[in-house]
């Protein structure tokens, strides 16, 4: 409505700077109410992923300056020391934990979803049997998402942003949706189930990564 009646109001009008000073201290206000809604909102998704943990953590999850980025299942690999992937064929899920400045790598405490489904044996010449396996496969994406989003987890470790990196994986018998992070202390192969998952967690991991070494400068 103000910006409204300032469009309207002549150049020259006495209280044309009055109306100006107005809108700015109105959406300064609007401003810091969605900071503080964002601030209590994080705080409160931090609160209820701590409380997904079976043990006491050995870190303080709920802090201050904390913010939650992403989290979600992934396949880890370790290496030889030759720099080949250790485990190329086991699958070891994690449940990762990215905020602004550190990385939490915990184990579900349980996964439903099969760690690597074969495609090879569906019935695809029964058309009935293959709406009855899409259905059951629907229903177990959900668990299995409900899972990741509420199960209970128990704490590996973390991994400070600031001292790690991240690179394409350079081994030739890496997966192939996959990437490297290299940690001061030893290096991690992150692999996706699909290249979209890859690029999201890779974007941003490599953009905390650069924002929290920003920090540090």
């Amino acid at each position: 409505m103000l910006k409204q009646l300032l469009k309207y109001t002549p150049e020259d009008h006495p209280d044309k700077n009055l109306i100006v000073e107005a809108i700015d201290r109105i959406e300064a206000v609007a401003t810091q109410n969605e900071k503080v809604q964002e601030r209590s909102e994080n705080i409160s998704i931090l609160f209820s992923l701590e409380s997904r943990f079976q043990q006491e953590l050995s870190i303080q999850l709920v802090e201050p300056h904390r913010q939650f980025i992403l989290q979600g299942r992934v396949v880890v690999h370790r290496y030889n020391k030759d720099n080949s992937i250790k485990d190329v064929k086991a699958r070891k899920r994690y449940h990762l934990l990215l905020f602004n400045d550190m990385l939490v790598m915990a184990k579900p405490k349980k996964d439903s979803s099969p760690d690597s489904p074969d495609l090879d044996k569906e019935d695809s010449k029964d058309k009935e049997k293959d709406k009855e396996k899409e259905k059951e496969d629907l229903e177990k994406a959900k668990k299995k998402q409900q899972e990741e989003e509420t199960g209970q987890l128990r704490f590996v470790r973390h991994l400070e942003l600031k001292e790690c990196e991240v690179e394409e994986e350079p081994s030739k018998d890496a997966p192939k949706h996959s990437y490297r992070l290299q940690h001061l202390e030893y290096p991690f192969c992150f692999s996706f189930p699909d290249g979209q998952l890859k690029e999201k967690w890779w974007n941003e991991t490599r953009q905390a990564i650069a924002e929290v070494k920003k920090k540090e400068k």
